[in-house]
């Protein structure tokens, strides 16, 4: 249901303005690096001195590429493309992180 939210979303932002292709890409990436990051940051054990440092990176390193990204858009209508790029963001996130919990056949 989020995923049809999040692209029922995506689809009224675009409307506006369509947000070009090599920000598409770049958004799905950093969804889908945004979840084996989170994967790797909960394998490291809790007794480990730098767990702290990683779960901080974890937290932080989503929110500042996406403000990155966000900064490279065009002037136009950026917020219609800012909500664009967020959404594409979670859907890769949604993506992987529902293929990789479906049952085995």
């Amino acid at each position: 249901m989020v995923c049809i939210v999040t692209c029922l979303i995506i689809y009224l932002s675009s409307s506006v303005e369509k947000l070009a292709v090599p920000f598409v890409i770049v958004s799905l990436m950093l969804g889908i690096i945004n979840h084996f990051l989170q994967q790797k940051i909960k394998r490291i054990a809790s007794n480990n001195p730098y767990a702290q440092g990683f779960s901080i990176i974890g937290f932080v390193f989503p929110i500042i590429s996406l403000i990155t990204l966000i900064g490279f858009l065009p002037d136009t209508h950026q917020w219609a493309l800012a909500i664009q790029v967020i959404g594409f963001s979670a859907l890769g996130l949604f993506i992987v992180s529902i293929y990789q919990n479906r049952a085995p056949r």
